[in-house]
């Protein structure tokens, strides 16, 4: 996640100006609150045929949607915490929180920057006392969508941001693969040795922040470590290999979605008692529905296409 994250940070373009901030938050609820609300949709209609099947009263539809309804409010994404409002035990809504966190921490963020665009430190500060006051409530309570999340985020985006500047991974590249993955080598094994009782590994959706802020700096340099891997696999010579793994990257989001309803063909990857085997049927069953899915999408939006130009034609004559 913090890797996602800081991608996002390094190839979003943020405001300049006060215009750009309403662009910036349309721009941001299109390509990730909407998809989010009708992957939620789909989901919360799958979820509620028990109740259809079996002629539920009322009395229970009515608490199935105001469970639903919190669910979204509350949009956490841990499955094994389950918190009570209202005296209602509130579902998590899975991966779904990434995009609600994501859209949030990026409004929050580009309302700082364009504040602080001129005080660079100034900004280093206030991204850093928000995260470290997201990752406090985090650990105490859950926010509404996910802000605490949101707020973790913001050091992250900081980072991205300025890292961009100075950081080109095509510069010394054995070096710099050598010294981040040697630090994050050293951040992860901290936790294993102080703290043998708690996960090593850092995870926003659960609010595990081992040893903060070393986790942190186990991210960032594991972060740093991917984007090495990433620079030489951009230099193999085949092209067309290339070209589909930045095909995939470009539309990650519909692959996340895909990935958010495979639980509901579980049976198809969970024959083997063999963790990996699973893993690995798993991304190859999503990845083929994502090729399908992607056919079918250009072959509708070709359709619309035509039908355009068809009637711009017929307006012309």
């Amino acid at each position: 996640m913090f890797l996602f994250f800081f991608l996002n940070g390094w190839t979003n373009r943020f405001a300049k100006d006060k215009t750009d901030i309403l662009k910036n938050i349309k721009k941001s609820a299109r390509r990730l609150l909407l998809p989010t609300l009708i992957a939620f949709s789909i989901w919360t209609f799958i979820e509620a045929f028990p109740l259809i099947g079996r002629h539920a009263p009322l009395s229970e539809w009515a608490d199935f949607v105001k469970e639903r309804a919190l669910c979204l409010l509350l949009s956490n994404g841990s499955s094994s915490v389950r918190p009570i409002l209202f005296g209602i035990e509130v579902p998590g809504i899975n991966m779904l929180w990434f995009m609600i966190a994501l859209f949030f921490a990026k409004v929050i963020y580009d309302c700082l920057q364009l504040l602080l665009q001129h005080h660079r430190i100034g900004l280093l500060i206030c991204t850093a006392a928000l995260s470290v006051l997201g990752v406090v409530i985090g650990k105490n309570v859950y926010l509404f969508f996910s802000l605490d999340i949101a707020l973790a985020i913001q050091i992250i985006f900081f980072l991205a941001r300025y890292m961009k500047e100075f950081y080109h991974p095509e510069e010394h590249p054995i070096r710099k693969t050598i010294v981040s993955f040697t630090v994050w080598l050293i951040a992860f094994a901290l936790p294993l040795i102080f703290i043998h009782d708690r996960p090593v590994n850092m995870s926003f959706a659960a609010r595990q922040y081992p040893l903060f802020p070393v986790c942190y700096v186990c991210a960032l340099a594991g972060t740093l470590f991917t984007c090495q891997i990433a620079y030489f696999i951009s230099t193999i010579k085949n092209k067309e290999i290339i070209n589909k793994i930045c095909y995939l990257g470009k539309n990650s989001l519909y692959m996340l979605l895909i990935h958010f309803f495979d639980q509901y063909w579980s049976f198809l990857y969970q024959f083997s008692s063999n963790v990996v085997i699973r893993i690995v049927m798993r991304i190859a069953i999503d990845l083929v529905i994502f090729i399908v899915f992607m056919s079918i999408r250009k072959l509708f939006l070709n359709l619309i296409s035509k039908k355009k130009t068809t009637q711009s034609a017929e307006r012309e004559t």
